[in-house]
């Protein structure tokens, strides 16, 4: 398939979290400085404009393991985001894979990391329940996950189960408040879109906290 237009959702950002890679155009969020991860995202870039998403998905992987050794963080988040967007383009019915790997990296994780991780899973939570939510209102109730009942496949959730996963995931990113407030959103530049209101919002823990609200 030939894609128009690579979604790299989830990207935090200080106006929007939806962002559109155009294969014909550069990047939003760039991070070209020196070394091997700078020139592997130089490369991801080649082949996005060429229509080669399978190509730039292996690129992108190299990098996540890359990242993972020199422990940058925000370079492992950025290639994260960038292979579900990748995968989407290649895969039908990518989702459920997306989020469980999500969870997974979650359970590996350490903060701050670990609470935009789970800021980005809600909001994966949410537009799959947004792109889905005529299949989840012809679905029967089934007991609620709240009573212990363990869910695993959310093709079977109602509206209320991801009603309740979304608010939790929020409400977890936001729990190690006095972290958060500590780190300042400089060290994460490389998946933020800059807006021009950062001075409102210019640690992790307001920039979290404003994407929970936004729910």
């Amino acid at each position: 398939m030939i894609i128009q237009t690579l979604r790299a959702c989830f990207i935090l950002s200080s106006f929007s979290i939806f962002i559109s890679l155009h294969i014909s155009g550069q990047p939003i969020v760039k991070n070209y400085e020196k070394g091997p991860i700078a020139s592997g995202w130089k490369q991801v870039d080649a082949f996005i404009k060429k229509d080669l998403p399978k190509s730039a998905l292996e690129q992108v992987k190299k990098i996540y393991q890359l990242a993972k050794r020199e422990k940058q963080d925000a370079q492992i988040i950025k290639a994260l985001v960038y292979m579900i967007g990748l995968q989407d383009e290649i895969s039908e019915n990518s989702e459920s894979k997306a989020m469980a790997d999500m969870e997974k990296e979650i359970s590996e994780a350490g903060e701050p990391s670990k609470s935009i991780l789970k800021s980005l899973l809600a909001e994966m939570y949410w537009n799959y329940y947004q792109q889905h939510r005529w299949q989840l209102y012809q679905r029967t109730n089934t007991l609620p996950m709240a009573i212990g009942i363990k869910k695993d496949d959310i093709a079977t959730w109602t509206a209320e189960d991801f009603h309740r996963k979304i608010s939790e995931l929020y409400l977890q990113s936001i729990k190690n408040s006095s972290i958060l407030q500590q780190t300042s959103l400089k060290g994460y530049d490389v998946i933020i879109v800059k807006g021009n209101v950062r001075h409102l919002r210019p640690t992790l823990f307001d920039l979290l906290a404003h994407r929970a609200l936004n729910y």
